[in-house]
């Protein structure tokens, strides 16, 4: 099973701010603008909410070390964040059926957890359509995920699939979940509700299904050609 959670740099992006600055492969981070640092979310966090340089005190080969690296601004949806060009350690090891299990169910609830919390900005406007991924953003990130080898693309053929399971029972028409809302409320009010109505409210879920898809597809294909999506 993979293991990312550790605060170890697995790779700096050429080009990029981490390998300009002398951060390598292996330098364990131990703190970020002073703040201490114990796993690869930390590190995240921390830099995507910092200014136009990030301190970073690494460990390397038992030698502590101090770099100042410049960030980059980079877009996601209608915000921005900051980034250095570097990704985590990541580690392989076999995995009992307890520990698969485990790992499995935390992934899921991860997952969902934040795919509930970004239905929520949504409906608070704090969110936006154009964060979301249509067919055209899942095949580009497909084939940038198999780029990077077996491990990335089964995650991301796993993360896709919790996905489309957790908003498949969401209360909405056409939707197994709003499915099972009809049928709650048949079981509450004692009797089948018109077809009539049933009809009405499948076309109008489907309609409203099929507008998401072509909003959602013409910002993935305005990011594709370089637009602001």
């Amino acid at each position: 099973m993979p293991e990312t959670d550790k605060a170890i740099i697995g790779e700096t992006i050429k080009d990029k701010p981490a390998q300009i600055a002398g951060l390598q492969s292996g330098d364990v981070i131990t703190q970020i603008d002073g703040r201490p640092v114990e796993l690869w979310e930390d590190v995240v966090k921390f830099i995507t909410a910092t200014g136009d340089t990030v301190r970073l005190s690494v460990n390397r080969e038992g030698v502590p070390l101090q770099f100042a690296v410049p960030t980059e601004s980079i877009a996601a949806g209608d915000s921005t964040r900051r980034v250095i060009g570097i990704a985590p350690k990541v580690e392989y090891r076999p995995a009992s059926l307890s520990e698969a299990a485990t790992g499995g169910f935390l992934f899921c609830y991860r997952t969902t957890a934040n795919l509930g919390g970004f239905i929520g900005d949504l409906v608070t406007g704090n969110g936006s359509l154009s964060q979301l991924s249509g067919p055209v953003g899942v095949a580009q990130l497909s084939g940038e995920s198999a780029r990077q080898g077996i491990g990335e693309f089964l995650f991301f053929i796993a993360f896709v699939s919790v996905s489309i399971g957790f908003l498949n029972i969401l209360p909405f028409p056409v939707l197994d979940g709003g499915h099972i809302v009809v049928v709650l409320i048949e079981a509450i009010i004692r009797r089948p509700v018109p077809t009539r109505v049933k009809l009405a409210i499948q076309q109008t879920g489907m309609a409203l299904l099929l507008l998401l898809i072509i909003v959602v597809s013409y910002h993935d294909i305005l990011k594709l050609f370089g637009g602001q999506g």
